[in-house]
């Protein structure tokens, strides 16, 4: 058998909002984030701009990670991207900073992982957040095959705090993607 590869762009969306326009779910846990004034509210998407501290999957296609996952809205499919087949890999990116004012207020930032598998097998991937040069593991998702498709994951606090994200826990973070089986 062939090890199952995998090919992935990160993406990561932060989820912004002034105080009065975000209400969550009513049983007090972390779930989806919901809107009462959709115009008070602004989604930014921060594009890798650096590599991160972890550089360990494969490149292809372009001359740097950063830049294999730095899709804009049009992702290239397999133009560009990083690939791998080794569990417990990670790959992380600088991204840019938020455009936010000082004193805004983040409700939740979002990693969307657009990834593929190349054959049937078994595998799964988490999303990373790289807090105070700890990585921080989201929740294992499984890649489709044959096609591409985004696995999303919600974080209304930083991980590696557990406390509000603020505008300079976004701007210090790396984020990215771990193979985890």
């Amino acid at each position: 058998l062939l090890p199952v590869a995998l090919r992935a762009v990160a993406r990561m969306d932060s989820v912004v909002a002034r105080p009065d326009a975000v209400a969550h779910n009513g049983a007090g846990t972390e779930g989806a984030l919901r809107l009462r004034v959709a115009d008070q509210a602004r989604v930014e998407y921060l594009q890798p701009t650096a590599p991160g501290a972890n550089q360990a999957w494969t490149l292809v296609g372009a001359a740097t990670h950063w830049q294999a996952v730095n899709d804009g809205s049009s992702p290239d499919d397999d133009t560009s991207y990083l690939s791998s087949v080794t569990v417990g890999q990670v790959d992380t990116e600088i991204y840019s900073d938020t455009g936010l004012p000082a004193g805004g207020t983040i409700f939740g930032l979002q990693i969307g992982l657009y990834t593929r598998k190349t054959d049937s097998g078994l595998r799964s991937v988490a999303p990373i957040v790289r807090h105070a040069a700890v990585d921080n593991i989201g929740a294992d998702q499984n890649p489709s095959f044959p096609s591409y498709s985004y696995l999303l994951q919600l974080y209304e606090t930083n991980p590696g705090t557990g406390a509000a994200w603020t505008i300079a826990g976004v701007n210090d973070a790396e984020f990215g993607i771990r193979v985890t089986a």
